[in-house]
């Protein structure tokens, strides 16, 4: 059953969450953290999602994201909750995260220089968040008619410590001066989004209803504008999860088919009649989940310990030629492939060429754009071994192949 953690600010916003959920039991996690564990079923899916309520603050944020992810080991983690509506927005529309601006960060001279820190939504579940911010169908799951009818927007959040009450302060003026593209500010977004960045195969984002536009913002509360904003995220945030298939989204390097993989049961840590026994990191027992894959030409290993440490074995070819293209060009002999080939090692060949030949790799390859970010070539191979990995399971042979038709001299280092 695929897993996801929803973590909350506020009361308000954990109720409106919880109203989503069924056959809701508490669990305690042994630092004490209180969450409740319950069911979400849609499309013909059913979740197994934690949630938790943590109170205000990036730091708080990030501590608990990080013990949630350790404690639920989740395919997907969201913040729900309320946010000040800067620009663009009215009380209760819904903003998802595509960036998290951290703005208290900067250098104090005779003015505040800002640098800010950056936390980046899950491309994948950013991608899934566009594509519902489209539909109509999320407004479903609200209850009650409302007078107005909620929009959604995909758009750069601010993130600090201080709640913002006045557009004539100090504070407000900085953020429309120097984060002009943030439409709305909160308290949690920069620290949870590090805290999953630390756990690369968890996909994670920032769900928003706006409860007030900074102006008036008491009036707003007493008015039951938080419970609206609160109720309008949670919807959102719920049909963005029952439209994700949690085994194809990009997040990572997560295994989230743990069953059945091409033929072969994966039973607890019985795997091919061998026993994988968890190893001790730090003094802990961490669990892993197993990946294991076998072709008719190759066999290999993939496993992710808790904590977003990924470890691949070696993939032996057995007698195999790699696949040709519809072009016919890719064609390369068994000889002319290196018997053992890791993750890593391709990630390393990657960062080698250059941009031409990389660009040149992600055409033969046949990978779309959508699937690579806009980042650095070095985080662009691993968005495209993230791709291959969907593609062709932990056997990398045919991105192996394009590399070196690409690029031969590399079959010689």
């Amino acid at each position: 059953m695929p897993q996801a953690v929803i973590l909350t600010a506020l009361p308000v916003e954990y109720l409106a969450v919880r109203a989503h959920l069924t056959d809701l039991q508490e669990e305690t996690h042994p630092q004490g953290t209180i969450y409740e564990r319950g069911s979400f079923a849609a499309n013909g899916q059913t979740w197994d999602v934690g949630i938790v309520e943590i109170g205000a603050g990036n730091s708080g944020a990030a501590l608990e994201a990080e013990r949630a992810i350790a404690h639920f080991n989740p395919d997907v983690i969201f913040f729900v909750g309320v946010a000040g509506g800067i620009k663009d927005v009215k009380l209760g529309d819904v903003v998802a995260s595509t960036k998290i601006y951290g703005y208290e960060f900067g250098k104090v001279e005779q003015t505040f220089k800002p640098r800010p820190e950056l936390g980046l939504a899950s491309y994948g579940l950013e991608q899934r968040a566009r594509a519902e911010a489209r539909k109509p169908d999320w407004r479903q799951r609200l209850s009650g008619v409302s007078n107005s009818v909620p929009r959604v927007l995909v758009a750069p959040i601010a993130a600090g410590e201080k709640v913002i009450a006045s557009t004539e302060s100090e504070v407000f003026q900085f953020l429309r001066s120097n984060y002009g593209d943030a439409v709305a500010v909160e308290m949690e977004g920069l620290g949870f989004l590090e805290a999953a960045r630390a756990n690369q195969r968890v996909s994670a984002i920032v769900i928003r209803g706006i409860s007030d536009l900074i102006d008036g913002k008491g009036e707003a509360d007493q008015a039951g504008s938080q419970e609206i904003a609160s109720c309008h995220a949670s919807a959102f945030a719920f049909e963005v999860l029952a439209n994700l298939m949690p085994s194809r989204e990009p997040g990572a390097d997560q295994s989230a088919m743990r069953d059945n993989v091409a033929g072969d049961k994966v039973m607890g840590d019985k795997v091919m009649g061998d026993k994988v026994m968890g190893d001790k990191i730090g003094g802990d027992k961490r669990s892993t989940d197993m990946f294991q894959q076998n072709t008719d030409q190759a066999k290999s290993w993939q496993t992710i310990v808790q904590g977003g440490t990924n470890y691949v074995g070696e993939i032996h070819f057995h007698g195999a030629t790699a696949e040709n293209s519809s072009s016919g060009s890719l064609d390369l002999p068994k000889s002319e492939l290196p018997q053992q080939i890791s993750k890593q090692d391709v990630l390393d060949l990657l960062n080698q060429l250059l941009s031409s030949q990389f660009e040149a790799v992600i055409f033969r390859y046949g990978a779309e754009p959508a699937h690579l970010s806009n980042g650095t070539q070095s985080q662009r191979a691993i968005d495209l071994i993230r791709y291959a990995i969907q593609k062709e399971g932990a056997d990398l042979s045919q991105l192996l192949t394009v590399i070196y038709t690409v690029v031969p001299h590399l079959k010689k280092l």
